[in-house]
């Protein structure tokens, strides 16, 4: 049973099968990550052939702690280029392409939350992630209560070379050990003097 949610495989898999993309990592790659928002130009410039629409997930993750939990912050972009650098109704159509697969992920988040039926029907990958992460949840794995998905998004203007993007982060609770682990720490009788 999953113990922890892995938002770099949930947006992965989801990529696969979210039509717009159908993400493949060898014929055609749609899913990238990136340590942050800087290293997005980077990849558009350094990527020969870059599909649109495709997903982006930053992998240095925001967070804080309080008293009881780690609330992690992910935030993901979906990125689509303008089939015209500088036509402006192109770049409203990539904007558009960006926000309609950022909504898709997000109404699949929340299926997911809501133990929706509906991910019965999905065409998930046998034995992937998405599959047992369905089978964890209906068994009842309470995983995904601790997502809050009311959240902000961003449109972005021109990244890089006709490149528009729809952006959004969402926070993800999880409890963790807030009491003092001795094992981490020299002993008393430790000589700290050199």
């Amino acid at each position: 049973m999953q113990k922890e949610f892995q938002f770099e495989r949930f947006v992965e898999e989801w990529a696969t099968i979210y039509h717009p993309m159908q993400h493949h990592p060898l014929h055609n790659k749609r899913f990238f990550m990136i340590d942050n928002w800087y290293a997005l130009q980077s990849l558009i410039r350094g990527l020969e052939v870059l599909q649109t629409p495709s997903a982006v997930i930053e992998t240095d993750l925001e967070g804080r702690l309080d008293d009881r939990f780690d609330r992690r912050r992910y935030t993901v972009y979906i990125i689509a280029q303008a089939a015209e650098q500088g036509n402006e109704k192109d770049a409203l159509k990539a904007k558009r392409i960006a926000k309609e697969g950022l909504l898709a992920l997000h109404r699949m988040l929340r299926a997911f939350k809501e133990n929706d039926e509906l991910l019965d029907a999905m065409p998930f990958p046998k034995g992937g992630y998405l599959d047992l992460l369905r089978s964890s949840i209906q068994n009842g794995s309470k995983m995904f209560q601790a997502i809050d998905l009311e959240v902000s998004y961003n449109t972005t203007g021109e990244i890089l070379d006709g490149w528009y993007g729809t952006w959004f982060s969402f926070e993800d609770c999880a409890t963790y050990n807030r009491c003092v682990d001795y094992n981490d720490y020299l002993p008393k009788d430790y000589d700290t003097e050199p």
